[in-house]
């Protein structure tokens, strides 16, 4: 089998299971919906993870690589990182919505709290951040090496962002704004040299935004801890029906953040390393 025969068929097995796997949450917690509302979504968030990564495993047979090729690796290194990238993910989105508050963009009231639904809704959000990160930065970022590292951080984030376009509430800015998320979770794992920094940073940043704050994740309403309304008429901070993504705030804060990485990524001598 040729080379590009071998990476166009793992291209659509990984898609294939993607797709499964993104399905799989939605369908087991349909399924088992009887059983306590956190064990259904822990087995919903595990059995996405792991269909996922059979499909990941056959790629690596059918390309003759490795996980780490794929820039997938487990060890304690890849946990402490993990745990970085959870803690700059609610820092990232606390530095967008906070000045929204300040400008009476939105404003915050307590919700109703409910912390098995706030867990329930992290496994969901775990789910999404690993099955999102290994498809993006991992199998396709990771594939767009050979050409540098700038074209394989351009190229997979516009493909994150295409893949959000059927969400509710879509805008144009929301599209680069998530085009901007994609090169900011992209630096994040530049500057780490770990793929798991970026799973933390996507999974914290919908989970505050969700679970804690109550603004729309993408379009999609959640419940949570608090209730955010939208007072200020001005599309362009509020982000409208999509949330807060869809917001200059969070246009500016994607933007230097990315910035930020990519210097601590050169500084660390990692952007070398995809040239």
């Amino acid at each position: 089998m040729s080379k590009f025969l071998k990476g166009s068929t793992a291209t659509v097995c990984v898609l294939v299971f993607a797709t499964i796997a993104m399905s799989a949450y939605e369908l087991l917690t349909e399924l088992i919906k009887s059983v306590n509302p956190l064990v259904t979504s822990f087995i919903g968030a595990i059995s996405g993870i792991v269909i996922f990564l059979v499909g990941v495993y056959l790629c690596v047979k059918i390309e003759g690589k490795a996980l780490r090729d794929y820039g997938i690796s487990w060890n304690m290194r890849e946990v402490k990182h993990l745990i970085s990238g959870l803690e700059i993910g609610i820092a990232a989105f606390v530095f967008v919505v906070v000045p929204l508050y300040m400008m009476n963009v939105y404003h915050l009231t307590t919700a109703s709290y409910s912390l098995t639904k706030i867990v329930s809704m992290l496994f969901q959000f775990i789910a999404v951040g690993f099955l999102e990160e290994y498809l993006c930065r991992g199998f396709i970022q990771h594939h767009l090496q050979r050409y540098g590292w700038f074209p394989a951080l351009i190229v997979t984030a516009s493909i994150f962002s295409l893949m959000h376009l059927g969400n509710p509430g879509i805008t144009p800015l929301a599209l680069i704004n998530i085009a901007l998320a994609g090169t900011f979770m992209g630096s994040v794992m530049y500057a780490f040299n770990s793929i798991h920094a970026a799973v933390g940073v996507h999974i914290t940043w919908n989970w505050v935004q969700g679970a804690i704050f109550g603004i729309p994740v993408s379009g999609t309403t959640p419940a949570g801890y608090f209730s955010t309304t939208i007072v200020s008429e001005n599309l362009l901070l509020s982000g409208g029906s999509f949330g807060a993504e869809a917001s200059l705030m969070c246009t500016g804060v994607t933007f230097m953040l990315t910035i930020l990485f990519l210097i601590m990524a050169r500084r660390n001598g990692n952007l070398d390393k995809f040239n």
